[in-house]
């Protein structure tokens, strides 16, 4: 019995770490569109179902020195209005997962589901503000 409260008590103290890793953290990069390709139905024309497919690089919030990388894929979902995006963020702190709605004009906000590393068992949001069409603002608020 004692050996069980001991483990109990491990693991809380475990899961206690890994929601103190992120919590509360506010950090912001900068996308670079450095490898988009688009899939489109038709040629030439906006369509349901359209693919944007990407892997750019990602720097810090002075846009100076390179962070990693995110992978992901965006799917129109509403002609003119919205893609619907997930797309993981690969960083030397770990990976974060993040999956939502991009507007074609405006903000968006998108939710972090998950991450690894430094990240595990994030949940929060990234806000996306566009400063270009070659360059995104990815502002992320992790609880």
């Amino acid at each position: 019995m004692e050996t069980c409260v001991r483990r109990l008590i491990f693991l809380a103290g475990l899961v206690g770490m890994v929601a103190s890793a992120t919590a509360g953290e506010v950090f912001t990069l900068v996308e670079h569109v450095d490898n988009e390709h688009v899939v489109a139905k038709r040629n030439g024309k906006d369509n349901l179902g359209d693919v944007i497919i990407f892997r750019n690089s990602l720097y810090d919030a002075a846009n100076k020195v390179a962070q990693g990388r995110d992978n992901g894929y965006c799917v129109r979902t509403e002609v003119g209005e919205s893609y619907h995006c997930t797309m993981t963020l690969s960083l030397s702190s770990g990976d974060l997962l993040v999956s939502g709605p991009f507007n074609d004009k405006g903000d968006s906000l998108l939710v972090v589901a998950g991450g690894t590393g430094k990240h595990l068992g994030a949940t929060g949001s990234m806000k996306i503000h566009s400063v270009d069409e070659k360059n995104y603002v990815f502002v992320f608020e992790l609880k």
